[in-house]
């Protein structure tokens, strides 16, 4: 349909005959099909979202840590290094656009909470037994907090736990 439009458009504008007034019904044409569409396009996103499956943050060995259904937005710090040379990992997850994004780079961690709205509440993901950021230096967790401060954005006192001894004990 769009193809079609769109040809319509190129032979008005090759023929002064048709002149504005056919251009502005054109367009107005083209408007109202373009809201209508956009509307239809909203409603499958919509019930697409709730067909989803959930949004996989990371992986403990074969066991997934998943978003929990209705968590809105999740972080997760990790040490992708070891204690005597750390390696800061972030992990930042919106489940209304269903992204992820998983960086080494402080910056863009920053970028990314940018997107999470003021006042909003983020459900820090973790793993039992020992933590994932096991090893880090106290100035990573320093500014790591204070992203969530200058953001203005809370962590959920609830965090959330995925269990892995299973897959440790095999």
């Amino acid at each position: 349909m769009l193809f079609m439009a769109t040809d319509t458009f190129r032979s008005l504008t090759r023929h002064p005959a048709f002149g504005v007034i056919a251009l502005d019904r054109y367009a107005k044409k083209m408007r109202t099909l373009l809201r209508l569409l956009s509307i239809a396009a909203m409603m499958i996103s919509s019930v697409k979202a709730a067909e989803l499956e959930p949004l996989i943050l990371y992986r403990l060995g074969g066991v997934p840590v998943e978003m929990r259904n209705g968590d809105k937005y999740a972080v997760m710090l990790l040490n992708d290094g070891w204690e005597e040379d750390p390696s800061p990992r972030y992990i930042v997850a919106i489940e209304e656009t269903r992204t992820i994004v998983d960086t080494k780079d402080f910056e863009l961690f920053k970028v990314i909470m940018k997107r999470i709205p003021k006042g909003s509440t983020v459900f820090e993901y973790g793993s039992c037994t020992v933590p994932r950021s096991w090893g880090l230096r106290e100035e990573h967790f320093k500014t790591y907090n204070n992203v969530f401060k200058e953001m203005e954005v809370t962590i959920s006192e609830e965090p959330r736990i995925t269990c892995d001894c299973k897959s440790v004990t095999k």
